[in-house]
């Protein structure tokens, strides 16, 4: 069974003000930054095979912080595949059968694959999901199913 994780990278301040970002590389603010280590407590208590991320910095960041609190380092691979509305669900299933992948990406390709996988019922135009959230996906017997998503129960946490 293929495992896919699926990360919104933490906030910038265009996030906070409510200003759409699209391929501008912005990076995060400090409350992002804070998001994404909450994000790699949460996600060290499972084994990654990889982690892919968007190119775009915001994404580049959050992974690099997760990555730091891994038990082990995770590979990264970066794809274009995953800036906004691109992406490659496909290529993560043919170069990762039967591993634990975590997609560190934005917004628009999360809501995108969760309509999809869903048809419809939530995701885009339907689903606003929260900067740091997980969401999880899985493939088994020929399809992709929803585990969970927009969760943000790590993000309550003062631990870091």
């Amino acid at each position: 069974m293929t495992v896919l994780c699926l990360v919104r990278h933490g906030e910038t301040e265009w996030n906070a003000t409510g200003k759409l970002q699209g391929r501008e590389n912005i990076d995060l603010n400090k409350n992002g930054k804070q998001q994404a280590g909450k994000c790699g407590l949460y996600l060290r208590e499972n084994r990654w095979d990889v982690i892919i991320s968007s190119p775009l910095s915001r994404a580049k960041q959050t992974t690099e912080i997760i990555n730091q609190y891994m038990l082990a380092l995770v590979e990264i691979i970066e794809m274009e595949n995953f800036i906004e509305r691109d992406f490659g669900l496909n290529i993560i299933l043919k170069k990762h059968t039967n591993s634990n992948v975590i997609l560190v990406t934005h917004s628009a390709v999360i809501n995108t694959i969760l309509a999809l996988i869903s048809n419809n019922e939530i995701g885009s135009g339907k689903t606003k999901l929260f900067t740091a959230c997980i969401s999880s996906i899985y493939y088994d017997q020929e399809q992709w199913k929803i585990r969970e998503y927009n969760k943000i129960d790590h993000l309550q946490t003062d631990n870091q």
